[in-house]
């Protein structure tokens, strides 16, 4: 098993499936998926959102993914939360509501 399965955590099958599908010209996305999948069933309506610190940015897994969400018209939001903010704080709930404008 090379280094990049062995990283990757994919199986033979999953390996063989990816390696043709980029071969055939497809970006293959794996990692980099947001946190939460918020889905409104009465509005009928979705968003990806991605849970970080204060002091922590994306990932380039991440940003690649986020970038493929959004080219397919996908509403894909990031909250910043902090630390020690507790769930019914202020700065959380605002922060909260400001990602989902």
């Amino acid at each position: 098993m090379t280094k990049y399965r062995e990283e990757s955590k994919l199986t033979t099958t999953e390996y063989i499936v990816k390696e043709k599908c980029e071969e055939a010209g497809w970006d293959v996305l794996r990692n980099g998926w947001p946190d939460f999948l918020l889905f409104d069933k009465k509005e009928k309506k979705a968003v990806f959102l991605e849970v970080k610190s204060l002091k922590t940015g994306l990932s380039k897994d991440q940003k690649k993914m986020h970038r493929a969400l959004k080219a397919l018209g996908i509403n894909v939001k990031t909250v910043r939360i902090g630390r020690y903010w507790k769930p019914n704080d202020e700065k959380t709930q605002n922060a909260i509501r400001a990602a989902l404008q």
